[in-house]
C-alpha cells in the first residue's frame, strides 16, 4: 500500500510568508498532509528533512506493526500529536525532543513502554521524558530488570537441582546393572561387563610388540 509519503511533495518548497523551506510529508488524521518547516538555509534544509523523510518511515513502520496485532487504530499511517512533535523539532534542526505522554500513561511500566517504543522507530532525534516522569521510568526499569534477574536466577536454580538429578539417577543405574561376564579380557568398556579373571578397570593396554603378532599371527 502506498503511505501518504508518496503523495508528498518531493522537493523542497520556499514560504514566502514564513521566509524558509518547508516540505509537506505524509497524513494528518484528516487526511491533509502537514507543512513541516526546515529554516531558511537551502543546505541545512535539505539536511533536515532527510531526517523528516526517516520519521515518516519510522510512522509506516510502526503503523504496519500495529495493524499486523489489530491495533493501529487508523485506516492508513499517519501523524499523531507525538510523531508531529518529532517531525517539527527535525525541521528545526533539533536532535533532542521532550515529549509528554499520553494522559493514560503515567504508570512507571507504562511508562518505560512507550518511550521504549518511540525510541525504536524514530532513532532520528532523541526523545526525553520530563524530568519528572523520567524519574519514574528510571524506577520502573530497575525494577523490571531486578525482577528479571531473581526470574534469570530462579531458571539456573531449577536447571541445577535438575542436572544433579539426572547425573544422580544415571549413577544409580550404573550401580544398580547386572554385570555381564566378558569372553575375552579385550571386551570394550562400553559393554558394562566384568573380565573373567579381576573386577574390569577399563581396557588393557596390548604391548605395542605384540600387537602385530595377535593381528596377524
Amino acid at each position: 500500500m502506498a503511505g501518504g509519503g508518496d503523495m508528498a511533495k518531493n522537493i523542497l518548497a520556499w514560504s514566502k510568508s514564513a521566509n524558509q523551506f518547508y516540505r509537506e510529508i505524509g497524513e494528518r488524521a484528516g487526511g491533509k498532509p502537514p507543512r513541516i518547516y526546515l529554516g531558511d538555509d537551502e543546505r541545512t534544509a535539505r539536511a533536515n528533512v532527510v531526517r523528516l523523510e526517516g520519521l515518516w518511515e519510522g510512522v509506516e513502520s510502526r503503523w504496519n506493526d500495529l495493524r499486523a496485532t489489530g491495533m493501529a487504530g487508523t485506516e492508513q499511517p499517519v501523524w499523531d500529536e507525538v510523531t508531529l512533535q518529532l517531525a517539527k523539532a527535525v525541521g528545526r534542526g533539533l536532535f533532542k525532543v521532550t515529549v509528554q505522554p499520553p494522559d493514560n500513561g503515567n504508570d512507571g511500566w507504562d511508562l518505560a513502554v512507550w518511550i521504549a517504543d518511540l525510541r525504536s522507530y524514530f532513532p532520528q532525534i532523541q526523545i526525553n521524558l520530563p524530568s519528572e516522569l523520567a524519574a519514574t521510568v528510571t524506577d520502573a526499569s530497575t525494577e523490571f530488570i531486578n525482577a528479571a534477574e531473581k526470574a534469570a536466577e530462579g531458571e539456573r536454580t531449577r536447571h541445577r537441582g535438575t542436572m544433579r538429578e539426572i547425573k544422580d539417577y544415571a549413577a544409580y543405574r550404573a550401580r544398580s546393572a547386572p554385570r555381564r561376564r566378558c569372553t575375552t579380557p579385550w571386551t570394550p568398556t562400553s559393554l558394562g561387563c566384568t573380565p573373567n579373571t579381576a573386577t574390569w578397570r577399563g581396557p588393557r593396554q596390548t604391548p605395542a610388540s605384540s600387537r602385530g603378532s595377535e593381528r596377524f599371527g
